[in-house]
Order: structure tokens, then C-alpha cells, then sequence
């Protein structure tokens, strides 16, 4: 081969290089935008998880919120079940009571009857 030939050569594979590291250079930009991409997606996910995390936390607190209020209305149901016991039991002795008082006033209207009936037979006895 000549020393023309060579420098042809050389010239040919010369371009052929440079078409390949440009091919290259934009095969590495491509990358380089993937890559970015890949990384939103990456992050973009991680949020979600995040986001799922947290939703995951939220309801298990309001789990826990509704277990405390269910325990907390139960205590209360009792309580009021209790009240409700105390007030009946409260009727109950009212009655009594309205029944001895009734039981009384007549007890009383008897006396007063019969002391006016003692009044007149002593009035009688007197005359």
C-alpha cells in the first residue's frame, strides 16, 4: 500500500470513529434522559410508597381511634344502664313512700274521724 493509500485509509477509519462517537454521544445523552427519567419514576414511586406508608399510618390510627371510642361508648352504655338501674330503684322507693303517706293520710282521716266520734260520744256522756 502506498502512503496515499494509508492516509485514505487512516482518513476513512478517522470518520468512521467520529460517526461512531457520535453515535455514541447521543446513545449516551439517550442514556443520560432514561436515566432521568428512571429516576422520576424511581421517586415518583418512593412517593407513592410514601403516600401509602402514611395511608397505611392514617388508618391504623383511626383503627386505634375507633377501638378507644367503642371502648369509651361500652363504659358509657354501662354506666347509663347503671343510672338507669339507680333511677328505677329510685321509682320504686318514691312508690313506697306515696303508698305509706296515702297509707298515713288515711290513718290520719281515721284518727280525726274517730276523735270527733270520741268528742261526741263524750258530749252525750256530758249531757
Amino acid at each position: 500500500m502506498t502512503e496515499q493509500e494509508n492516509i485514505d485509509k487512516l482518513v476513512q477509519a478517522t470518520t468512521i470513529l467520529n460517526e461512531y462517537r457520535k453515535a455514541l454521544t447521543e446513545s449516551v445523552k439517550e442514556m443520560g434522559k432514561n436515566m432521568t427519567q428512571l429516576d422520576a419514576r424511581v421517586r415518583h414511586v418512593e412517593n407513592n410508597g410514601s403516600i401509602k406508608n402514611e395511608l397505611n399510618l392514617f388508618e391504623e390510627r383511626l383503627n386505634n381511634i375507633s377501638t378507644v371510642t367503642t371502648q369509651k361508648l361500652d363504659k358509657l352504655n354501662v354506666e347509663f344502664q347503671r343510672l338507669n338501674q339507680e333511677i328505677a330503684n329510685k321509682d320504686n322507693q318514691i312508690g313506697e313512700i306515696n303508698t305509706n303517706m296515702a297509707s298515713l293520710v288515711e290513718g290520719v282521716d281515721d284518727a280525726k274521724s274517730f276523735k270527733v266520734a270520741v268528742k261526741n260520744f263524750v258530749k252525750e256522756l256530758m249531757k
